[in-house]
């Protein structure tokens, strides 16, 4: 049964849920082309200096070569369309997460008696407006 004083808590735990996991889910396609991107940069950089003589390589030219490798494996990866569809799919996931969170809050908050988000930061809007009209009234 549903209960007109109370929000359905189960409902938005089970969408909060949907929102996590479809974050997870974002986060771990992002995460596995940010990770295929640096294993493109250390292969590239292994495979230049697969046939010298590593005890007679200058330490920075070896660390400028892999920071040259990095940048360019890097730079291919971030314009690449996959790339930019998982971006894409990570921050939309991340702003429903967080929206369900926030509607999740509200309703405890207003359930238990406390003030909301929202209603502090229209609070805070009213301070500061009666600010400005102080400080007018001041000045006249």
């Amino acid at each position: 049964p549903k209960f007109a004083d109370m929000p359905n808590f189960a409902a938005m735990g089970s969408k909060a849920l949907k929102e996590t996991l479809d974050y997870q889910q974002a986060s771990m396609v992002f995460s596995k082309l940010v990770a295929d991107g640096w294993a493109k940069a250390y292969s590239d950089y292994v495979d230049s200096y697969k046939d010298q003589d590593w005890s007679q390589i200058d330490p920075q030219k070896a660390m400028d070569d892999w920071i040259k490798q990095a940048n360019t494996a890097l730079l291919e990866i971030q314009k690449s369309e996959p790339f930019l569809e998982a971006q894409r799919a990570l921050l939309n996931a991340s702003l429903k997460l967080k929206k369900q969170q926030n509607q999740q809050v509200e309703a405890w908050a207003k359930h238990m008696g406390l003030p909301t988000r929202s209603e502090v930061d229209e609070l805070i809007d009213l301070v500061h407006e009666l600010r400005k009209e102080i400080a007018v009234l001041k000045g006249q």
